[in-house]
């Protein structure tokens, strides 16, 4: 079981991670089918690539890339009060289809080429995005669960003890 925790920005990691060492071993992991968790930028470097600096290519796991928030976008259709979403998101959202609240801290969210592939979908202002992800042994969630309290913990124990709670 690996857990891949998230820190950073992705051209960091890419530089770090993704070339080297670290990466043949995540995927290996990976293939292998040993349980897998990515969490915020350990779920992103799943993905084939993303924008942030300037683009860079991830571990191409999975199919999809990183896109940044829109600057300036409304928060609301009609908007009536002016008010545009704040880059980083950063608080708690509902996830759907549970409900649960998660904490988030992120400027850049998954667009997965796969619907098969989400799990979980949360709804930041005008934009849509994947919140969790599965594909067989591999788990990703954008929010923090180690942030998340309770709704949290059930994640993390649902994880750890194979999607059963």
């Amino acid at each position: 079981m690996v857990v891949f925790p998230g820190q950073g920005a992705f051209g960091e990691a890419t530089d770090t991670l993704v070339d080297g060492a670290m990466g043949a071993a995540l995927r290996m992991v990976i293939e292998r089918g040993d349980p897998f968790l990515g969490i915020c930028l350990g779920m992103q470097l799943l993905f084939e690539s993303s924008d942030e600096n300037g683009g860079h290519p991830g571990l191409e796991v999975l199919p999809g890339a990183c896109k940044r928030f829109p600057e300036g976008t409304p928060l609301t259709p009609n908007n009536p009060d002016g008010r545009i979403m704040k880059i980083p998101h950063v608080g708690w959202n509902s996830v759907s289809p549970s409900m649960d609240h998660y904490y988030f801290s992120h400027s850049y969210y998954v667009q997965a080429a796969r619907a098969e592939d989400v799990m979980w979908t949360t709804r930041y202002g005008m934009v849509e995005f994947p919140s969790a992800i599965r594909r067989n042994n591999i788990f990703g969630c954008q929010f923090h669960p180690e942030k998340s309290q309770r709704a949290g913990l059930r994640f993390l124990r649902s994880f750890v003890l194979g999607g059963r709670s």
